[in-house]
C-alpha cells in the first residue's frame, strides 16, 4: 500500500494569496500607467471562439468581425445609459433582472447568476470588490474547479461589436455578470465553448456546494413537489429550472410553447414562492427578455415600496424578465429542477490524497470527531481507474474501532461523490472509500464542510454548529469489507431467504452486487454461480462467477459482481440504455468441515433483474 495526503488551501487562503499577487501587479502597472491585459486569455478571435455547428444556419451566422478590439466597460456605448454617467462598479445592489444573456448559449450560467444576485455574501466570495479592478483592470473570480478553489484572473476588456457587448449585457453601472462570464470562458478556452450546459454545473463552480437535478416526471405529486421547493427555498438553497428540447417535427408542442412565450431547451431562474389565496405561485426569471404571457404573468413582481426604489431601467428590466406562474403551469412546461444546496456561514477543509493499495492490504480512512451536533457535507472529487466502482460511506465508529451503523452511502458514475445533508450528533465517525475489487490508483480531492450559521433543535435545546476534528487512520482490510457489506444489506434487496442462508442483491447503474450470508453456527455452504446475460456482448466483468466459493459459519461474502459496458444511442439530448441478465446459483450445505460429503439442500436459486434506465 502507498498513500500521500496534502492539505489544500481553503477559499479564504486562495483569495489571500491571489490578492497579494494582484496588489503587487497593480503597483507595477501604476508606475508605468498601463492597464492589465491577460496574456493567457488575450482579447482576440481565438478567445472569442466559434459557435457550435448546430447553431450556424443560413439565418444564424457565426460570430462576425471577430478581430474587432475588446473595450473596457467605460468605452462601451451602453455605459451612457447607466446611472451616474460613465461611472461603473463591479456590483452594487444587484437584482436578478440585471442578468442579461447575450449572443451565446449560456442560459445555464445566466440562470444560476440570477439566483445569486441578492446573495451579497456569496457574490463577494465569487467576485470580490478590489480597487485594482476599477483602476488597473485586474479582475478576480473565484471558482471551484476539479475539487478545489481556484482564482481565475482576467482583464476587464469586454468583447464588443459596434460598441455594444457581444455577450452578457452590462445593466446599469454593474459589470459582475460580464466578468464572471469571461472567467468561465477563460476556463473553458473561449466564449464559443460556453454554448450548452446545465445550471447544476454552474452552481458547482460558483459555490462548491453539492448540486443535483430533480427530473419532473409525468403524474408527479404536485403537493409533494411544492412542499420540497418551499423547503429548499427556506433553507437558502439556490434553484433553477429547465425546459425540454422541442424538436421541429413536434409542431403542436412547439406551437404550445411559442404561444405562451416559453423558450424550449432553456434555463430559467427560480426566485421566489408565495401563496395567493388558494393558488401556489412560483416566481421565475428569464436570462433573455422573452416573458411568459399566461395566467399570473401580470402580477407585480415586487411590492410598491421596493419598486419605487428602482430606476426606470430597472422597472423595465423587471417587467421584461421576471414573472409569476402557478405550479400547475410550471410542471407543464418545465422538465427539470436544478438544486444547489448552498448555505451561508460554512467553513471548508480541503486536502488531496493519492491512493494505491493492493488487494487485501490495509488502508486509510477518515476519522471524524464531533463534540456537538454539527451539519456536515463530505465531498470527494476522484480521478483515476474505475472511478465508477467506488463507494463513499460514513459509519458510526464502535468502541472497538470498527464500522458501526451505516449512516449513508453514495456511489456515482461521475467523478464526484457527496455525502450531503448530514447532521452528526456527538461521537466518532468513520468515512470509508471502498471498492469491491482491487482498489485502483486514485487521486482524491476531499472537502469537508461544517456549517456555522445553522442551528438545530433537540428536545427544547438549541445547538449551534460546532467545529469538528478529523484525521486519517490506518485500518485493516476487513473494515473495508464490512463497510461494503453493510451497504449491500441496507440498500439492497433480499432475493432469496432460506432457513440458514440469505442472498442479497444491490442493483446500481451499470451492474449489480450479490452477497450471501450463512447464518448457521456450525456448517459451511458451497456456492456455485453462473451468469447468463442476454446482453453478453456488453458484459464487462463476471467477477467470482463460474468457480465454487465456500461460506464459513456465521459469515457474509460477496459472491458475484456484474459490470456492464453501454453502447449509448443518442437522439438529441436523450439516452436510453439497459441490460438484462440472470444468475443461477446452486447452493450446497456442508456438514462438519469443507471436506465433508456434500448434500444438496436447495433447488437452484434463480435471480433475474432487468435494468432499463433512461437519462435525459
Amino acid at each position: 500500500m502507498s498513500f500521500s495526503v496534502e492539505y489544500v488551501p481553503n477559499r479564504e487562503e486562495v483569495l489571500k494569496e491571489s490578492d497579494e499577487k494582484c496588489r503587487e501587479q497593480a503597483a507595477i502597472l501604476s508606475t508605468v500607467g498601463w492597464l492589465f491585459v491577460d496574456p493567457e486569455f488575450f482579447p482576440d478571435a481565438k478567445s472569442l471562439g466559434n459557435k457550435p455547428e448546430r447553431e450556424i444556419t443560413k439565418k444564424k451566422k457565426d460570430y462576425e468581425n471577430v478581430n474587432d478590439p475588446w473595450f473596457p466597460p467605460h468605452q462601451l456605448m451602453t455605459s451612457w445609459s447607466r446611472t451616474d454617467g460613465n461611472k461603473w462598479q463591479v456590483w452594487d445592489d444587484p437584482w436578478p433582472f440585471h442578468v442579461c444573456q447575450g449572443e451565446t448559449g449560456d442560459c445555464w450560467l445566466m440562470a444560476a447568476l440570477m439566483t445569486i444576485a441578492r446573495r451579497k455574501e456569496l457574490l463577494e466570495q465569487i467576485i470580490p470588490k478590489r480597487y485594482y479592478t476599477l483602476k488597473h483592470g485586474i479582475v478576480q473570480v473565484r471558482l471551484f474547479v476539479d475539487g478545489k478553489w481556484k482564482m481565475i484572473t482576467t482583464d476587464f476588456h469586454i468583447p464588443q461589436q459596434n460598441g455594444i457587448e457581444r455577450f452578457s449585457q452590462l445593466s446599469g453601472n454593474q459589470t459582475w455578470v460580464a466578468f464572471i462570464e469571461k472567467a468561465y470562458a477563460k476556463l473553458k478556452g473561449s466564449y464559443g465553448h460556453l454554448w450548452g450546459g446545465h445550471s447544476v454545473d454552474a452552481y458547482r463552480y460558483l459555490t462548491g456546494a453539492h448540486s443535483r437535478i430533480i427530473p419532473l416526471e409525468r403524474n408527479l405529486d404536485i403537493d409533494g413537489l411544492w412542499a420540497d421547493l418551499v423547503k429548499f427555498h427556506s433553507s437558502g438553497f439556490l434553484l433553477a429550472a429547465a425546459t425540454p428540447r422541442v424538436l421541429e417535427e413536434e409542431k403542436l408542442r412547439k406551437v404550445f410553447y411559442n404561444y405562451y412565450s416559453i423558450e424550449s431547451n432553456h434555463a430559467y431562474a427560480i426566485l421566489d414562492f408565495k401563496k395567493y389565496g388558494m393558488h401556489r405561485l412560483i416566481q421565475l426569471g428569464n436570462p433573455n427578455s422573452v416573458r411568459w404571457n399566461g395566467k399570473w404573468s401580470e402580477m407585480a413582481n415586487y411590492n410598491d415600496a421596493t419598486s419605487k426604489k428602482f430606476s426606470e431601467l430597472d422597472r423595465t428590466l423587471s417587467k421584461a424578465k421576471v414573472f409569476w406562474m402557478s405550479i400547475e403551469d410550471f410542471v407543464r412546461f418545465y422538465n427539470e429542477i436544478h438544486v444547489c444546496e448552498y448555505q451561508e456561514g460554512w467553513t471548508d477543509y480541503q486536502f488531496k490524497q493519492k491512493i494505491s493499495r493492493a488487494s487485501r492490504h490495509d488502508g486509510l480512512i477518515i476519522r471524524l470527531n464531533i463534540e456537538k451536533p454539527t451539519d456536515v457535507n463530505i465531498e470527494a472529487h476522484i480521478s483515476g481507474e474505475n472511478v465508477e466502482q467506488v463507494f463513499l460511506n460514513i459509519h458510526r465508529a464502535t468502541n472497538e474501532n470498527q464500522c458501526g451503523e451505516l449512516i449513508k452511502s453514495v456511489y456515482n458514475q461521475e467523478s464526484t461523490l457527496t455525502l450531503g445533508g448530514l447532521t452528526l450528533l456527538p461521537g466518532t465517525y468513520f468515512v470509508v472509500m471502498v471498492c469491491c475489487e482491487v482498489l485502483p490508483k486514485l487521486d482524491v480531492n476531499w472537502m469537508i464542510k461544517r456549517y456555522q450559521a445553522l442551528s438545530m433543535k433537540i428536545p427544547n435545546i438549541y445547538f449551534s454548529s460546532s467545529p469538528l476534528t478529523y484525521h486519517f487512520v490506518s485500518c485493516s482490510f476487513s473494515l473495508f469489507v464490512d463497510s461494503l457489506q453493510q451497504v449491500i444489506m441496507k440498500d439492497g434487496n433480499i432475493d432469496e431467504e432460506g432457513e440458514d442462508i440469505t442472498i442479497f442483491r444491490l442493483d446500481r447503474v451499470g451492474g449489480a452486487y450479490i452477497m450471501a450470508e450463512n447464518r448457521m453456527s456450525y456448517g459451511y455452504f458451497e456456492i456455485q454461480g453462473n451468469l447468463k446475460s442476454t446482453d453478453a456482448y456488453r458484459s464487462k466483468s463476471k467477477n467470482f462467477f463460474n468457480a465454487p466459493m465456500f461460506l464459513a459459519p456465521m459469515t457474509r461474502r460477496i459472491v458475484g459482481v456484474i459490470e456492464f459496458n453501454y453502447d449509448f444511442v443518442s437522439s438529441e439530448s436523450c439516452y436510453d440504455y439497459g441490460s438484462n441478465y440472470s444468475v443461477l446459483f446452486r447452493v450446497w450445505k456442508l456438514y462438519g468441515s469443507v471436506n465433508a460429503e456434500l448434500e444438496e439442500l436447495y433447488e437452484p436459486i434463480r435471480v433475474t433483474k432487468d435494468l432499463n434506465q433512461s437519462e435525459v
